[in-house]
């Protein structure tokens, strides 16, 4: 299943604003989708456990044997909880299933269908913006209005991938962080080029060089070549290196090559932007 094919089927979506701490753990059905608006607590979900702060959404997969703490120093506390399916195939279970407790749970009554990758599994991530949407869903289910059903299913939807935007900037930002601090290592290396960096990681050129692009928004060659060049300007107007050993410091292969880069981005040679800058530290 696609994410492009996520047609949320709600069966409860309301905010609470009280809490009722069971002394068992719960399975749930189908989704779950919590919100925590306001309060902290620690979610276990499937034997992991997740800290959660004001802003907290997490989405739990059926299947998901789960226990939520409130911690007892939180004075308010505001949650909207939606029970739903990803698809609309399932929709003649128009009420809650609830959740059952180890002893009580029925298999037969558990939702199964392919589940988009990024879906299949606990997700508990910080996401601000979800508030105003997720109120306006909740709205829309408990007014019942015409096509309410279908406008809180639309509402539900972009919440869900306003959820999974964030959670690939994190993964993105995971796989870059690495990437990033070896170039900032290695930059003196003139040898340092887009496949070595790629093979370092078992990556594609293409591929990391596009990731680069998507997270700093320059490729992997043009964010190695604006490093080294910061490193030169900083070298410029700190120390009294010719132009020749700061080229060579920065891992550029030529001064020539040096000094081209440098007037692109700069607009004048290293030589002018020491003479530009210099004056301005004393």
């Amino acid at each position: 299943m696609k994410t492009s094919d996520i047609n949320p089927h709600i069966r409860y979506a309301a905010t609470h604003y009280t809490f009722l701490d069971k002394n068992f753990d719960s399975i749930c059905y189908d989704c779950r989708f919590f919100f925590v608006e306001e309060g902290t607590g620690t979610i276990t979900a499937n034997g992991q456990s997740y800290s959660f702060l004001a802003n907290t959404a997490i989405f739990l997969p059926p299947g998901t044997k789960y226990h939520l703490y409130l911690n007892k120093s939180s004075h308010k506390f505001t949650m909207t909880v939606v029970n739903f399916d990803l698809i609309n195939d399932y929709c003649l279970f128009s009420t809650s299933l609830g959740t059952a407790s180890e002893q009580n749970f029925s298999p037969e009554k558990l939702i199964t269908y392919e589940l988009p990758e990024v879906f299949s599994n606990v997700l508990v991530k910080q996401v601000p913006g979800l508030t105003e949407l997720l109120h306006k869903c909740t709205q829309e289910f408990s007014n019942q209005n015409s096509f309410y059903r279908e406008s809180a299913s639309a509402l539900l939807k972009l919440c869900l991938m306003e959820f999974q935007r964030n959670h690939n900037r994190d993964s993105e930002m995971s796989k870059i962080t690495p990437v990033l601090q070896f170039i900032h290592s290695n930059y003196h290396n003139a040898t340092l080029t887009n496949e070595l960096i790629a093979t370092t990681f078992n990556y594609n050129p293409g591929y990391l060089s596009q990731m680069m692009k998507d997270y700093t928004g320059k490729s992997l060659h043009q964010y190695l070549i604006s490093y080294r060049l910061k490193i030169a300007k900083e070298n410029l107007i700190t120390t009294d290196d010719s132009i020749n050993i700061i080229a060579w410091k920065s891992g550029f292969q030529s001064t020539a090559y040096f000094i081209k880069a440098f007037k692109e981005q700069t607009g004048m040679t290293p030589g002018k932007y020491r003479k530009e800058y210099i004056p301005f530290l004393f």
